[in-house]
């Protein structure tokens, strides 16, 4: 059954799951879980004597054996009794409160922490991935798990588990009728019977619903992303009303679906609800003229009200698990495309030793053998190389498509080739390698990416802190501290979302400063600096090489201004090599 569709294989992977992410908390709420209901079903026993001693009927078993107790206790009179059987009954009911309130604090513990769980596996997966398989996920369906349906997920968990709990007190409560009233509770069964036929089909649709809600959530939070990005430009030629109109055609679909199952719900409600005033109706005249007892009419009357309360809260509860189970179907599903092909580092394995800076001179840094790389129809790169030695400045040029950006990710180790092969100082790189290696690096891409935070936290990427004077010296080296020292907080001003607050040049420095704090021994640079004017660009690359005199400098470039800079042209067409040249 696919996860369209209400599956129960659905509901055990979300058990098998919890069990995973920590048995203690879900044994300690399903232990409350039978413990409660143990208790209820006490306290509704405590109620058969009380009722029968205020009626004055017949005894009963549960009535003779109390009765024999308060006896031995000295109770002789009624009045004694019954302020006896009350106060018993009390108790319970007390003691069941105290037991519900644990058991909810239990569940409601068991949902906050798995969604925290889950929350946090998918940000720990995204980081693990390899870069290949995160640039292929939509970043909606990224953002939709982590907002909506890892939520909804932890939701369900905490409606299973009260699931379990409504079962056992509907399981527990008819057993206690089928004691006190045999006939009554075999035609109860006989109701949950035919009621079940046209609940499954309801849960099915539930099931259906869930999941085009979640392609839904998807969707608005992709058209959310593409008005957000294209917001300016979008405005500048007034077409913003086609991202709104297409905004709205979604939420409106989404709008009709939940309307129409939240009506559906209801009516099942509420034929649960006439189905059992009926049938209380009926037990009570059947009763009568069956000459039941009065108290045990009342007690089983009682009893039956509570399984009917409890039953038409367990129809409420599985619809809306149901609803909730492609969420967390939906999740795992992500978790496994990101998990599903790992570095080598994952399965506990510590990163390989890299050698360190190699002095300036002839000694290989990075070697390409006959590297290829693709996905699609079209390889990116095919039978690929180079060499790179240290202490080099080379510039990769090339049209669009020529292979120059996908030549650095393979370089950084963030794709993986699919032919040849990449060697780091004479070693192969590998899953292991490759992360020791980005230690080494910087990579300042073409998109600047700076966060909605301040300057400070732009710049550093870790939470290890950094004295100021080490964020003023790349700064400077940037050519970003006289802009810094401008802005009305310094280094405390914030940047506002992407950084708008800063033209594309002023970005760049900024994006500059974060990688020469890394003190690298390879600088990568794809298109870093085209928004920066000529001349303050060959100040920041002389700056730059006065500090780091062995940094090796890979760069892709156009302009004759960055070029100049460089010692040697790597021109890449069709995704190989078409000229290298040393100026």
């Amino acid at each position: 059954m696919t996860s369209t569709t209400f599956s129960m294989r659905e509901f055990i992977l979300l058990i098998a799951r919890l069990h995973v992410w920590s048995r203690a908390a879900l044994s300690s709420a399903a232990v409350l879980s039978v413990v409660a209901a143990l208790v209820e079903v006490i306290g509704m026993i405590s109620l058969v004597p009380l009722v029968t001693l205020a009626m004055k009927g017949r005894p009963g078993f549960l009535s003779r054996g109390l009765g024999q107790a308060f006896d031995f206790a000295g109770l002789t009179s009624e009045n004694a009794r019954l302020m006896a059987c009350l106060a018993l009954f009390l108790v319970v009911l007390l003691i069941r409160c105290v037991i519900v309130t644990a058991r909810e604090g239990a569940i409601l513990r068991l949902q906050s922490g798995y969604t925290a769980y889950l929350q946090v596996r998918v940000m720990e997966g995204l980081s693990r991935a390899p870069w290949s398989r995160v640039e292929a996920l939509q970043h909606a369906r990224i953002n939709q798990a982590l907002s909506g349906n890892v939520p909804r997920a932890g939701a369900a968990a905490q409606m299973m588990l009260q699931i379990i709990g409504a079962i056992l007190v509907v399981i527990m409560q008819w057993l206690l009728a089928l004691f006190i009233a045999p006939a009554i509770a075999v035609f109860a069964v006989i109701l949950c019977a035919l009621a079940s036929v046209a609940f499954v089909r309801s849960l099915r649709k539930a099931g259906e619903i869930g999941a085009r809600i979640n392609q839904h959530g998807i969707s608005l939070a992709h058209i959310s992303q593409q008005f957000l990005g294209g917001l300016k430009l979008a405005k500048a030629q007034n077409t913003q009303s086609d991202f709104t109109t297409e905004f709205e055609g979604v939420t409106q679909e989404v709008l009709e679906m939940r309307t129409g199952y939240s009506l559906h719900q209801i009516r099942i409600r509420q034929t649960i609800t006439y189905v059992a005033a009926a049938s209380a109706a009926i037990f009570l005249i059947v009763g009568k003229f069956a000459g039941i007892d009065a108290a045990r009419l009342v007690a089983s009357f009682a009893i039956l009200t509570r399984i009917s309360s409890a039953g038409t809260m367990l129809v409420t509860l599985v619809q809306q698990v149901s609803q909730s189970l492609p969420s967390h179907t939906s999740v795992v599903e992500l978790l496994h495309d990101l998990d599903g092909v790992r570095e080598a580092e994952l399965l506990g394995e510590a990163p390989a030793p890299v050698a360190g800076i190699v002095p300036v001179g002839e000694a290989e840094l990075v070697r390409f053998e006959n590297v290829s790389y693709q996905t699609g129809p079209v390889p990116r790169v095919q039978g690929l190389s180079a060499r790179i030695c240290a202490g080099e400045v080379v510039a990769l040029t090339g049209d669009s498509g020529a292979g120059k950006t996908t030549m650095l990710d393979l370089m950084t180790g963030l794709l993986e080739p699919t032919g040849g092969a990449i060697f780091v100082h004479g070693q192969p790189m590998d899953g292991r390698s490759s992360a020791a290696w980005r230690d080494r690096l910087s990579y300042v891409t073409q998109e600047t990416w700076l966060s909605n935070d301040t300057i400070r936290a732009n710049l550093v990427s870790s939470r290890t802190a950094i004295p100021d004077e080490r964020l003023w010296w790349a700064l400077e080296i940037a050519g970003a501290q006289l802009l810094v020292r401008a802005s009305e907080r310094g280094l405390e001003t914030r940047v506002n979302e992407h950084g708008s607050r800063f033209s594309g040049g002023e970005r760049q420095r900024l994006a500059l400063a974060r990688a020469i704090l890394r003190q690298p021994e390879v600088l990568i640079l794809d298109e870093a600096t085209n928004a920066i004017d000529p001349a303050a660009e060959a100040a920041i690359f002389a700056r730059l090489f006065a500090a780091l005199p062995n940094l090796s400098l890979i760069l892709i470039a156009h302009r004759p201004s960055t070029l100049s800079v460089c010692r040697r042209v790597i021109r890449m067409q069709g995704g190989q090599v078409a000229e290298d040249r040393v100026l």
